[in-house]
């Protein structure tokens, strides 16, 4: 079942055809292991400061309970002088009534699918990844906390990471 022009060729061209096209696929075969590879590593690192984010927030409410201070640092401060690692972060109390936020999270984030963490003290919840329109794509991921070390307010922590330059740069690959 080969081809006409196949088996009238010569060696030579028959060989050099074979070798071009199990090149061709050896170099696809390669960049689609690379790009998920690349995408999978930026997730990952995604997921890794959205996970760090949602623990330190929950460090600085149980370790200083009551103190409003260190929280609105973090949360409003911290968050918003950043320029490459851009996030929002917001606290909310058992009722779901805001206590604290970054502003201009109420803005984008008024819609935004926020992942219910399982239950209190368990690890955040995985991030899920949120699209609004056309521009942005963040990871969402949200966390219970308590103030203090035992019996104090339950906290319900959300925070968003910007991964927009994480897609550009997978973009640019997929382009290039």
């Amino acid at each position: 079942m080969t081809p006409v022009f196949f088996r009238s060729a010569s060696l030579s061209v028959r060989l050099t055809l074979s070798f071009a096209c199990a090149t061709a696929f050896l170099l696809a075969a390669s960049e689609g292991s690379l790009y998920w590879m690349l995408s999978r590593n930026v997730f990952t690192q995604g997921q890794q400061f959205l996970s760090d984010k949602l623990t330190v927030l929950e460090l600085i409410l149980a370790r200083q309970p009551g103190q409003m201070e260190p929280l609105r640092e973090e949360v409003q401060w911290e968050a918003g002088a950043r320029r490459h690692a851009r996030y929002y972060s917001r606290v909310l109390d058992a009722s779901g009534n805001l206590i604290l936020e970054t502003q201009g999270m109420s803005a984008i984030f008024l819609q935004a699918p926020f992942p219910r963490p399982s239950r209190e003290g368990s690890n955040a919840s995985p991030g899920a990844l949120w699209r609004p329109g056309e521009e942005g794509c963040y990871l969402l991921g949200s966390a219970f906390a308590r103030e203090g070390s035992t019996g104090g307010p339950l906290r319900r922590l959300e925070v968003a990471v910007d991964t927009s330059d994480g897609n550009e740069l997978l973009e640019d690959y997929r382009r290039n």
